[in-house]
């Protein structure tokens, strides 16, 4: 089931991430890696929950959530840099109850 998840995570995401290097003009909160995820755990709570690597603009997409439902999404390109690409509350992970079932033990 978290292969769907992150799945589909990468799929909803990959326009956002085609999108956002596609407008240039947008702000973007960009860093070195280490430091947005220092700045996300010190600051939200948020450690990372989720991973895959974005074939169409060849980076590493990452989510993190944290206990008060804040989430960021970040992609980090060939050189180390990544940008937060977008954020918000409420973050919350719901069993897709259709995949549940098809498992063993499912709901």
């Amino acid at each position: 089931m978290r292969t769907i998840l992150a799945s589909t995570i990468i799929a909803l995401t990959a326009a956002a991430v085609v999108g956002t290097h596609a407008a240039p003009a947008q702000a973007q909160a960009c860093a070195k890696r280490e430091d947005i995820v220092k700045t996300l755990a010190s600051q939200y709570g948020e450690a990372r929950t989720a991973r895959g690597v974005s074939q169409t603009a060849n980076s590493l997409v990452e989510l993190f959530t944290g206990p008060s439902g804040t989430w960021s999404l970040v992609v980090t390109g060939p050189t180390g840099i990544s940008c937060l690409v977008s954020a918000g509350e409420n973050w919350e992970t719901v069993p897709d109850k259709m995949v549940a079932k098809a498992e063993p033990g499912g709901i």
